[in-house]
């Protein structure tokens, strides 16, 4: 009944073409494609390729149209990324716990939208992952800036400096963290969001977003 009722729905309302495209595609093709890459000079991973169709979907999907969909297969991309970067760190006691800090949209942004897409990311990522990790998403803030995305790549730089900073009532002192996102493209925002971390006293950040 469900899916009869769900499939008359998309007749009356036809989904977007990101959503058709992305309700394509199970966790299992995803998983598939993932293959993690270590920017070491930024201490960035990244794992998809944004240039796939599929993945540009997943991605445009969960964060303009709040697909459901789109976060949980994200959401198993994340874990398998999480899962390869935490292989090669598990000598070094100082990931035992690590912080999950989740890159924050504006204030306004937020209200706008009504969720933050990285936030829907982590909570559909499985929890034999996350699980033990400890979860901080209302330390690190952002200022109001224009979109990366409507800003040429020469000027994203400019733009994006100085935008993160960290709350007066936080838990990054001392925090090994893993600074989560969905698409890092010339990797202007993690540098900011890292360099607001370390200044706070952050022990180690590194970045980690799933599509490049």
């Amino acid at each position: 009944m469900l899916h009869l009722l769900k499939a008359l729905t998309d007749i009356i309302f036809p989904p977007h073409i990101d959503v058709t495209v992305a309700r394509g595609i199970n966790e299992l093709t995803i998983l598939g494609r993932v293959s993690v890459h270590h920017d070491k000079e930024q201490s960035i991973y990244t794992s998809l390729p944004y240039s796939d169709p599929s993945v540009r979907a997943l991605i445009r999907a969960n964060k303009f149209q709040n697909d459901i969909h789109s976060a949980r297969v994200l959401g198993s991309a994340l874990g398998e990324t999480l899962s390869q970067v935490l292989n090669e760190y598990t000598l070094d006691s100082a990931w035992d716990t690590p912080l999950l800090v989740p890159i924050p949209l504006s204030q306004k942004r937020r209200r706008l939208r009504g969720f933050n897409q990285v936030e829907r990311i982590i909570k559909y990522t499985p929890d034999e992952v996350v699980g033990y990790m400890r979860y901080d998403r209302t330390s690190l803030k952002r200022h109001e800036r224009q979109s990366q995305t409507r800003v040429p790549k020469e000027e994203r730089e400019n733009n994006i400096q100085g935008a993160f900073f960290v709350s007066k009532n936080n838990h990054i002192a001392g925090e090994s963290i893993f600074l989560i996102d969905d698409v890092s493209e010339s990797g202007a925002t993690m540098r900011d969001a890292i360099g607001a971390l370390m200044e706070a006293g952050a022990r180690n950040v590194i970045g980690i977003a799933l599509a490049r």
